[in-house]
């Protein structure tokens, strides 16, 4: 049950504050949040509190202060990923027209859980008493829609995905596979969940995997980027079964190779254009980028790749 708490559970809601804090914000020393403590139940106390709860116990908040700010979002481990997070996020759009916050940039998580709320990043900078970075995020009544684009294992350039995060609708998210960088505010990381045998990788946890791009896979519409260079052909078949749950337009766009990147990524290229024969491929052809230029074959592939987000971000 959803509703908005007369205060009488703020003593539950600071202790669902700090557990989950120490536990999921491990990157910040335990004592920094029992020290905020007593300034943050002040804050509280001073702004809109909405509780969720199962048989009449504390399981979720979210509290937002009266210029529309959401000063914390917290659900109990135990009933993540059950869309409870979603239902305080709709509630609190419901009572404002506009809605701020900030966070920390290595809260992975929380970082992707309010893009997919349609929440956008406005500013960096630095918390100067943790001396760790944070974004502001904002989401504005209004928004268009937004769609969902992922690509694989820093296939295209950090720089040019920040510079058109900040101007589109569009999220962005990077799948790392084979590497584990997790402090970006792109990436969601399944290489735990695989293994390589005989030279080949596989899912070793299907659910984990699927879970995962489920938990990213909530706009409309969804545009998959294989760049070629890698074999993803062990996603192929869990990208099939998340997207029979959704109600997404899922399109895979691809480069079509240039020449000179020979016969293995053009096998590569034509295996994913078999796999995804019954859903939206678009390859694009930027061949002509290098043609009577005098540019580097970087400079080429760099063209092409802001060509591609160009036309993602129409």
């Amino acid at each position: 049950m959803l509703k908005q708490s007369n205060k009488k559970d703020i003593d539950i809601i600071m202790k669902i504050w700090k557990d989950n804090n120490i536990r999921f914000q491990s990157f910040i020393e335990s004592q920094y949040w029992i020290d905020r403590y007593v300034q943050e139940r002040d804050e509280f106390l001073k702004s809109k509190i909405y509780i969720y709860t199962e048989e009449n116990e504390v399981q979720a908040f979210i509290v937002i202060d009266y210029n529309g700010n959401i000063l914390n979002i917290q659900v109990k481990p135990e009933i993540q990923r059950e869309g409870i997070g979603e239902i305080l996020i709709q509630k609190a759009k419901s009572d404002y027209t506009n809605l701020h916050t900030y966070v920390f940039e290595r809260n992975n998580n929380a970082v992707l859980f309010f893009k997919a709320m349609g929440f956008r990043k406005t500013l960096e900078k630095l918390d100067e008493e943790t001396q760790e970075r944070v974004y502001s995020m904002e989401w504005k009544n209004g928004d268009t829609s937004s769609s969902t684009f992922i690509y694989f294992d820093n296939s295209i350039s950090k720089d040019l995905i920040s510079e058109y995060d900040k101007k589109s609708n569009v999220q962005f998210y990077n799948i790392h596979t084979y590497t584990h960088d997790n402090n970006n505010i792109f990436n969601i990381n399944i290489s735990n969940s695989l293994e390589k045998k005989n030279g080949n990788i596989y899912i070793s946890d299907y659910i984990d995997v699927r879970n995962k791009l489920n938990s990213i896979i909530k706009t409309k519409d969804t545009v998959i980027f294989f760049d070629c260079n890698n074999d993803y052909s062990f996603l192929y078949n869990v990208i099939k079964d998340v997207l029979k749950l959704k109600n997404t337009n899922l399109k895979i766009v691809m480069h079509k190779p240039f020449s000179v990147e020979g016969g293995k990524k053009t096998k590569l290229y034509e295996d994913v254009k078999k796999n995804f024969e019954d859903y939206n491929v678009v390859d694009v052809d930027y061949e002509a980028i290098g043609e009577n230029q005098n540019i580097t074959f970087k400079e080429a592939f760099d063209r092409r790749d802001e060509e591609l987000i160009k036309m993602v971000c129409k």
